[in-house]
């Protein structure tokens, strides 16, 4: 009978090599996984054991409602970092954005949307204050001109984080999520129309917000 305790040491092995960033660190633990194996004639299917099942999780993120088209390109962003699928969930007066991925993956991007929407609510707020002191005229392109900018900003945050960190292959989605994404039949969503200011001022100030955004829950799953 194979020592459960040697299967959980090669198990955690391979969970460091899979969760590292660090290609050595990587490389070595692997190395030191399939050691112990051949040394202890194990096979990989009884490492396997001890692997949780998969759980795949649809979680509904926003109230139902009127969706606005900033709430909708921020859900956008965070699924494509955090390894989920969106969709829309139609109702009489609008919808709601539900995330699917697997359960960790959907409670992590749940936590950064959340922190994600009052951010950029908070640093339109006192944008808008300030732009107000200092000119006469103002619309709501303006606003849409800044969250526009931070949206943008956001996702170049992550793009740059998974450029530096080869992060690449990590944000591909589970195949079992893809799979039940698939059974939804979904219609592709209509962009939503949206007035803009075309200030270019105001977005770069809005884009410089969003790049320095910050989640208490950390960087991209």
């Amino acid at each position: 009978m194979v020592d459960e305790k040697l299967l959980a040491k090669i198990h955690n092995l391979f969970k460091l090599a899979e969760g590292n960033t660090n290609p050595n660190e990587t490389q070595n633990a692997m190395l030191k996984a399939q050691q112990l194996m051949a040394q202890n004639g194990i096979e990989q299917s009884e490492v396997n054991q001890l692997i949780k099942p998969k759980e795949v999780l649809s979680e509904q993120i926003t109230e139902s409602g009127r969706l606005s088209w900033w709430e909708k390109q921020l859900s956008l962003i965070i699924t494509k970092n955090f390894r989920c699928e969106i969709y829309i969930k139609k109702a009489k007066q609008g919808g709601s954005i539900v995330f699917l991925g697997l359960k960790d993956n959907v409670q992590l991007a749940k936590m950064v949307y959340n922190f994600s929407v009052i951010a950029i609510q908070n640093d339109t707020v006192n944008f808008v204050k300030q732009y107000k002191k200092y000119h006469v005229v103002y619309n709501v392109g303006v606003k849409n001109d800044f969250m526009k900018g931070w949206l943008r900003g956001l996702d170049e945050k992550y793009k740059d984080q998974v450029s530096k960190n080869g992060w690449g292959l990590i944000l591909v989605k589970d195949p079992l999520v893809q799979k039940e994404m698939s059974k939804l039949h979904l219609r592709k969503e209509q962009a939503s129309k949206v007035n803009m200011g075309n200030d270019r001022g105001v977005y770069d100030k809005g884009f410089e917000k969003g790049k320095n955004f910050n989640s208490p829950v950390g960087a991209i799953c």
